[in-house]
């Protein structure tokens, strides 16, 4: 695994100060990639996966979040339009939001209806978020404010998307604890994950700093 070290600065008035982080309700450590891979449904019989990575990265708080895309048998030509038959395609991704609320905004003052090609509803009592593409689905999943199952389905049934997201085991995600500290680690490391290709595999440290630090390093300013 490669190590690198990578530090968030802004430049205010030619002085570098630290990336701010604003407060949030509690701090929480999000799971280890390699955990929220364990957290993705199985693959499907005769599915392949193409793509099966996950990473942690800083969006003012640790995120962590594993993704994967799968291809399914083509369908006989008979049922395939004219040309090549296209292959079902899904793309699954889990995120663990650490409760940073930016990351499942589009929640907020959530009402079931719908909008022209979106519709906001209820898929096994969970807050959810459907947009109907061209050739396919777009399905978000709000769990427990902190996990956000996301599915996008292409060459599929209509609601597709929402089968899929049946396969995921919420029990499972339900039961992951909150690892609450005080803090974050200063600097954090973040790490990115590749199945497929473990020789891609990297970590690095992002340090970080409150509005306190922020203040005080102005104040030192000569």
């Amino acid at each position: 695994m490669k190590i690198a070290s990578c530090v968030l600065l802004f430049v205010l008035n030619g002085t570098c100060v630290w990336a701010q982080v604003p407060a949030v309700h509690k701090t929480v450590l999000p799971l280890a990639p390699s955990e929220l891979l364990k957290l993705l449904p199985a693959t499907p019989r005769d599915w392949q996966i193409k793509e099966s990575k996950a990473k942690s990265f800083y969006n003012e708080t640790l995120v962590s979040q594993a993704n994967r895309q799968l291809v399914g048998p083509p369908p006989p030509p008979a049922a395939a339009p004219a040309g090549t038959p296209t292959p079902p395609t899904t793309m699954i991704r889990l995120t663990d939001t650490a409760y940073n609320p930016a990351m499942y905004a589009d929640f907020e003052e959530f009402k079931v209806g719908k909008y022209g090609n979106t519709e906001s509803l209820n898929v096994d009592g969970l807050p959810a978020r459907k947009i109907t593409l061209s050739n396919g689905d777009r399905l978000r999943i709000l769990v427990r404010n902190r996990f956000v199952i996301e599915v996008e389905t292409h060459n599929q049934p209509p609601n597709a998307a929402i089968s899929w997201a049946h396969q995921f085991d919420v029990a499972k995600i339900n039961a992951v604890p909150d690892s609450v500290v005080q803090k974050l680690p200063n600097p954090v490391t973040v790490v990115s994950i590749d199945e497929l290709n473990p020789k891609a595999n990297s970590s690095y440290q992002v340090s970080w700093s409150t509005q306190d630090d922020l203040d005080a390093a102005r104040r030192r300013k000569p």
